[in-house]
């Protein structure tokens, strides 16, 4: 179906082709029409269907349409993290270029004062995280008494971190009777009984099932110890440049070591994880939109809630905890109709046998491959982050990018005991190891990696 065949307004259609958007996704056809006529609705949508730009949409027309002189906070749109708040925002915005109105990101992390400047804006579209939004609502620094559209994004993901309480406290400050638009990629009982406390009688679009789809992503997995995976993955990136490309690990300071690693073998990296500060992740999630040639490091805070199109591989240094997060890490690639392609290592048997597990269950193929683990020389240093640019924890960034391994000798920074991704392995390394000692002087020779040496 043609946008055009909406009957937008002549604003919002100018913000639709300017984005290059012309056929509406499955989820879109059918959400669009049924918000625009005040009627409640359930989305059953996995990430990648275009369901953002369906309530994006569907809000801007609403408020152009029906709204246009109303005042306040008007449209509220609920979601789970605040890299996604700052994703749907600005693709709001970007929608509704040529129109009145703009959405504002309300979410923890930073400082608060910034944020009641914001709201008093007039801005009628407010994106936030729960709990930043009860804040303001404690603080009585935002009201939703004008509230006439809710949108609540990943509901299933926010009954999985614990929020479904505060989304029964901000759905009764607003008034009774107002339009609700729910979307989740799952249908548990929680989100189902929540829908049936708050919402009147509603429409239920189903453009997925339960199981998160994994139709057009080709699934791979590499037996390789874990000594030579670092090695390994550097084979597997190379070949593929220029690409943008995920790679997740298990814990926050394996994935700042292995990005520092990576940069340090000659790839452009960036890491996105807990101990990072708001704006550093910001700064993250920019550049790799930005950028064509980059590989993110990431925990799985990326896994749900980052939406960058044209990710070219996802590769799961570290195995998921379950055949679930599996799904939800690998849809970040062969979004929207694309093709992607997704890696798991396994590090040792239990591990292959997990990934065969996960095949099973989730009823696709995640064939084996083979790869090169050829030593790796490092290439240039790991750049110094600034004093001021520094993240939370004993990482630090700049401008995104992770600091990696120490130039001094003394050992990776930040990291855990073993090697980049892993809780296992010599602390520090070894003592002669060039680039892994606890002190003395740096190695005159490039640090090589060495299959010999457990680097996890």
């Amino acid at each position: 179906m043609d946008f055009t065949e909406f009957s937008l307004s002549p604003a919002i259609m100018r913000g639709i082709t300017k984005l290059g958007f012309t056929e509406a996704t499955p989820i879109q056809e059918r959400v669009i029409p049924i918000v625009l006529q005040g009627v409640d609705v359930i989305g059953q949508a996995k990430t990648g269907t275009g369901k953002t730009a369906a309530f994006g949409i569907s809000t801007l027309e609403l408020l152009e349409k029906f709204f246009p002189q109303k005042k306040g906070i008007v449209a509220l749109v609920l979601v789970p993290t605040r890299e996604l708040a700052v994703q749907v925002t600005n693709e709001i915005n970007a929608l509704g270029e040529f129109t009145n109105d703009r959405a504002t990101a309300v979410y923890g992390g930073v400082d608060i004062a910034r944020q009641f400047s914001a709201l008093r804006s007039g801005h009628r579209i407010v994106v936030g995280t729960p709990g930043r939004i009860i804040d303001h609502l404690q603080r009585r620094t935002m009201s939703l008494s004008d509230i006439e559209l809710v949108v609540i994004d990943e509901a299933d993901r926010m009954l999985d971190m614990g929020f479904i309480d505060d989304m029964k406290l901000i759905l009764s400050h607003v008034p009774k009777g107002k339009q609700i638009a729910l979307f989740s990629a799952t249908m548990p009982q929680e989100v189902v009984d929540l829908a049936k406390r708050f919402m009147g009688a509603f429409e239920f679009v189903k453009a997925s099932g339960d199981e998160l789809s994994v139709e057009g992503i080709t699934q791979k997995f590499v037996t390789v110890e874990g000594r030579s995976k670092l090695n390994a993955l550097y084979h597997l990136l190379s070949p593929r440049r220029p690409c943008r490309a995920i790679v997740f690990c298990r814990t926050k300071h394996g994935a700042q070591r292995l990005s520092g690693f990576l940069y340090q073998l000659g790839l452009e990296t960036l890491s996105l994880h807990g101990n990072l500060t708001q704006n550093a992740r910001d700064k993250a999630v920019t550049a790799f939109k930005a950028s064509k040639d980059v590989v993110l490091v990431a925990t799985d805070l990326a896994a749900r809630g980052i939406h960058v199109d044209d990710v070219n591989v996802v590769i799961n240094y570290d195995l998921p905890e379950d055949e679930k997060m599996y799904l939800h890490r690998i849809g970040r690639t062969g979004r929207i109709g694309t093709k992607g392609e997704a890696i798991t290592f396994a590090s040792n048997l239990e591990e292959a046998k997990a990934i065969k597990g996960f095949s099973h269950r989730i009823g696709s193929q995640i064939l084996p491959i083979e790869v090169s683990i050829e030593k790796v020389p490092f290439v240039r240093d790991a750049p110094a982050a600034p004093r001021e640019n520094r993240g939370g924890g004993r990482g630090g960034e700049r401008r995104g990018f992770t600091r990696g391994p120490r130039s001094d000798g003394r050992g990776p920074r930040g990291g855990s005991r073993g090697g980049p991704g892993s809780r296992d392995g010599p602390r520090g390394g070894s003592r002669n190891g060039p680039g892994f000692s606890r002190g003395g002087r740096r190695p005159s020779r490039p640090a090589v990696y060495s299959e010999r040496r457990s680097f996890g």
